[in-house]
């Protein structure tokens, strides 16, 4: 287990530094300024909890394994983690998939009807839409939540001394099965079918766009030039090329994010998988060091979906960039 444990202690620190730097930046923008920022706002945030709460279970493993002890939350420190932080975590998850989904789906609307991107997207619309996707990803997850308990129990092998272990009620295993079966494998499937045709969409529309603005480029410089020893610069031209260039960043960057997505979220069905082909593949179960072992490693791959984001937004986004100078220097 500790070969997962390690990676994701440290990948868990690093996306909680970079989802701050983020909450700052779009913060310093101004998460009402337009749909995008809005969402990705929304979107630090998740990931920013979803690093927080992955970060617990690697500590108290190696306290556990290192740390003698002889205190019950020193002992079962790993246990009492599972569901006070473990499952924040997945719930988190979700709301992370999601927004992302929301946030590919509007970018590929916004480029196949780039004329009625002011009647389809709407900051309003996008605030409400993130409230929904939070609030319906926690209900979902408290019928388990609330029938998962954490008991203390007397361990015989350990001189009789008290411990902590994991139980689910007959309700809890329900629920959990019912969680897996529609969390990790439909829910999961159906966004990454989703993300993966809003994004081919994105490849597909940029790459046009690109040869239809190779193709008028000449005869538009030409143009200017001749309108411009006539009668000045033209500042039209100017501010189609800023929103034209602003628009292109605002689609790389979305396929960068959704590419990652896609990439870490295939190990989210490792789960959902194993609990059909391994008896006793629970929390509780005979199998439960599987178990930890898998999320775990699940675990790391949405961390580093959410610790890569920072990158691609100051590689390709000029906004972004220029407002992290200015935090930085205002600092």
């Amino acid at each position: 287990m500790a070969i997962a444990l390690v990676p994701l202690f440290f990948t868990s620190l690093l996306g909680i530094v970079t989802n701050i730097v983020n909450v700052l930046v779009f913060a310093k923008q101004g998460p009402a300024s337009d749909s995008t920022t809005v969402s990705l706002m929304a979107l630090a945030v998740s990931d920013l909890l979803g690093c927080f709460f992955s970060l617990p279970q690697p500590v108290c493993f190696f306290l556990e394994r290192y740390v003698p002890s002889e205190s019950v939350y020193i002992r079962s420190c790993f246990v009492l983690t599972t569901m006070s932080a473990a499952y924040p975590h997945i719930i988190c998850t979700q709301i992370t998939i999601w927004i992302t989904v929301y946030i590919s789906v509007e970018r590929a609307v916004c480029v196949i009807f780039p004329l009625k991107v002011k009647q389809l997207v709407k900051t309003k619309n996008t605030k409400i839409f993130m409230i929904i996707i939070y609030a319906v990803a926690i209900i979902f997850h408290i019928p388990f939540a609330s029938n998962s308990l954490i008991i203390f129990v007397s361990d015989p092998a350990n001189n009789g001394s008290v411990t902590a272990i994991n139980y689910q009620t007959p309700l809890g295993a329900f629920f959990y099965r019912l969680n897996n079966m529609l969390r990790s494998n439909i829910f999961t499937t159906l966004a990454i079918f989703i993300v993966a045709i809003a994004t081919i969409t994105m490849v597909t529309r940029l790459k046009a766009s690109r040869k239809w603005r190779a193709s008028v480029s000449s005869a538009l410089n030409v143009a200017v030039q001749q309108k411009s020893q006539t009668s000045g610069p033209s500042s039209d031209a100017k501010i189609k090329e800023r929103k034209s260039t602003k628009e292109a960043e605002t689609v790389k960057v979305v396929i960068c994010i959704t590419s990652i997505f896609i990439a870490c979220l295939t190990f989210s069905h490792l789960p959902g998988l194993v609990m059909y082909i391994i008896p006793g593949y629970a929390i509780d179960g005979t199998n439960r060091d599987l178990f930890h072992f898998t999320y775990s490693l699940k675990f790391v791959f949405d961390a580093l979906n959410s610790a890569l984001n920072f990158f691609f937004y100051v590689r390709l986004s000029t906004k972004y960039r220029k407002s992290l100078q200015t935090f930085c220097c205002h600092w």
